[in-house]
């Protein structure tokens, strides 16, 4: 299968083959920490098949507790993991991330690593609450912040009642600040 990838800001694009029946997920503590996250998904690229389209990956290379050397490659601008490969820097078959693949619904997970680090509450995430958006970006109703101060949009060109009339009429995402900090 040929997968197209980018970093969030996307600078580093690239392509690759993929075979998706490969996409594992790793729940190594190494990878939790590399990843932000409590666990990696990845796809093995074919051999030979990344192409790098554009921008430099920044290297980064990890010793685990056994021993073994892992080359991390990120986005230097924006730090989007991209890939990993060998210790030694051979690129003939990677590790790619795939929350930067664009056909990332396509590649499901058919096989676990280090099963012994999986964090418990995995087990439970259909039973946790899921939201629309992140509540930390959405104003509060009503325009008012948490401490009940009124907000003004971060163009200052008026104070609103409610947030969503600014950011319709700003015709653009607002940040709000309280009036009262402004």
């Amino acid at each position: 299968m040929k997968v197209e990838g980018r970093c969030h800001c996307g600078k580093i694009r690239y392509e690759a083959e993929v075979d998706a029946g490969k996409v594992l997920i790793c729940h190594c503590t190494d990878c939790q920490t590399l990843s932000g996250s409590a666990f990696r998904t990845v796809v093995p690229s074919n051999a030979g098949s990344l192409r790098l389209l554009s921008g430099t990956s920044r290297v980064y290379v990890k010793t685990a507790e056994i021993g073994r050397r892992r080359m991390q490659t990120c986005c230097a601008n924006c730090g989007s993991p991209i890939y990993s490969a060998t210790g030694d820097g051979d690129t003939k078959v990677v590790g790619l991330r795939v929350g930067t693949i664009r056909q990332r619904d396509q590649l499901i997970p058919s096989d676990q690593y280090w099963v012994h680090s999986l964090r418990p509450w995995l087990q439970h995430l259909a039973r946790i609450k899921k939201g629309k958006s992140s509540r930390a970006s959405t104003p509060k109703a009503g325009g008012l912040n948490a401490d009940r101060q009124p907000l003004r949009c971060d163009r200052s060109h008026f104070t609103v009642e409610t947030a969503i009339p600014c950011a319709l009429a700003c015709r653009r995402k607002s940040r709000f600040t309280s009036i009262a900090s402004a």
